[in-house]
């Protein structure tokens, strides 16, 4: 099944650690946006974290040491993971059915932020993407 047929347009929400991410995925939520049924404490999914942490791995690099992500990598998101994992559609069956029907739905994970060419050029060209940005000397 392709999942992404009708519904080819998730927020991707980018950004750095502790720069707002969490708190605009929580805001996305609370205003009916599906972010994941697999979701950490930070919010992120897991199902396109560990998607992610593969393709930096490929590139040679890891979360914390990022390279940079040929956007034309040959490796394949597996969509039967997504329907399993993301939509979690042995819990919730309706997650199935109102993502099919359109329901607005994105992801957040910070490493988008290197990923983001291979999400764009390969499943999502149609993406909304959110840059969180936030002065790295307020982080410190």
């Amino acid at each position: 099944m392709n999942w992404f047929r009708k519904n080819n347009a998730p927020i991707i929400v980018i950004g750095m650690h502790r720069s707002g991410t969490t708190m605009f995925t929580v805001i996305l939520k609370r205003c009916g946006v599906f972010m994941g049924a697999d979701l950490s404490s930070n919010q992120e999914s897991y199902t396109f974290t560990h998607f992610n942490e593969m393709l930096l791995n490929k590139a040679g690099g890891c979360w914390n040491d990022p390279k940079a992500i040929d956007p034309d990598t040959n490796m394949e998101f597996d969509q039967r993971t997504f329907g399993m994992q993301f939509l979690h559609i042995k819990r919730e069956p309706l997650n199935a059915l109102r993502f099919i029907m359109g329901r607005s739905w994105g992801w957040k994970d910070p490493r988008n932020t290197f990923t983001l060419p291979y999400w764009i050029n390969r499943y999502f060209p149609n993406a909304r993407v959110v840059h969180i940005y936030r002065n790295g000397l307020d982080d410190a």
